[in-house]
């Protein structure tokens, strides 16, 4: 009886993550579509993903719903063993953190290929390149969304060079997909170590509280590191940003933890 139950949500679980596949193709095809369609406007597109999103969150949902209202009675009826019913919710967790984790890496190849595209669509409109103002040779442009200065290396005279309108236009939408990106190993080495210090039972070891302490750490500067690529400007606010990025962890993240609290709320060098 338990083997059949197994097996059914083994299936359900399958055609759950079929249809969420499906879904996240039609997302990346429909959006690069709808781009082209409207010249690159990410305003369309974003509400496109939107909807794509919540269909896609929906089948999340539906997993958590359909084993605590169905499945799991099934298996407590069935007189199965509380381990081995816990190791079956566990499939539906790892299918659950797939599908968000897949979400995002999914919303973040989108906006990366319409920053890229539309600095590829500039570049194409100044087919001369950006030649220094004062000896005319060609400047190296770095990505960027913001006006910059750019020094000649041959003349060392200082250009003022700003993005075509496109590229300024889409500097909201994609910058942060851009930044999360460069950081992804980061992005995911601190959503596990966040499982792991969720998936253990109060109170926490102050070793497993600073893994994950580490972890945002790594993620935060990664990410603000790569910002200044596209950000020189936010140069100088480097280390405000990132002590506010931990601070919130600190005040929300550690709130109540008993060894944190204990060792005197001790925080990492930044």
């Amino acid at each position: 009886m338990s083997e059949a139950l197994v097996q059914r949500w083994d299936g359900f679980l399958k055609n759950i993550k079929d249809r969420f596949d499906q879904i996240m193709q039609e997302s990346k095809d429909g959006c690069a579509q709808m781009l082209i369609e409207t010249n690159y406007d990410p305003i369309p597109m974003g509400n496109a993903w939107g909807a794509m999103e919540r269909r896609a969150k929906e089948l999340s949902t539906k997993i958590e719903e359909t084993w605590n209202q169905q499945v799991e009675p099934k298996f407590e009826e069935a007189g199965v063993a509380r381990p081995a019913i816990d190791e079956q919710r566990k499939k539906g967790d790892a299918t659950r953190d797939f599908i968000e984790m897949e979400i995002e890496r999914t919303r973040i190849m989108i906006y990366c290929k319409l920053a890229r595209d539309v600095r590829e669509l500039d570049a194409r409109e100044k087919r001369d390149g950006y030649p220094c103002k004062s000896c005319g040779a060609p400047l190296a442009v770095p990505h960027t969304f913001r006006v910059v200065n750019l020094t000649c290396a041959h003349c060392r005279t200082v250009n003022e060079y700003e993005p075509g309108t496109r590229t300024r236009y889409v500097e909201a939408s994609c910058i942060h997909s851009l930044c999360q990106e460069a950081a992804w190993d980061e992005f995911v080495a601190m959503h596990q170590a966040e499982r792991r210090f969720h998936g253990t039972r109060p109170p926490r070891a102050l070793a497993q509280i600073q893994a994950w302490e580490q972890a945002q750490i790594a993620y935060h500067r990664k990410y603000l590191t790569a910002r200044l690529q596209y950000l020189p400007d936010q140069a100088p606010s480097f280390g405000k940003d990132l002590a506010g990025r931990m601070e919130h962890f600190y005040v929300y993240g550690l709130n109540g933890e008993v060894a944190w609290i204990n060792a005197g709320r001790p925080r990492a060098q930044l």
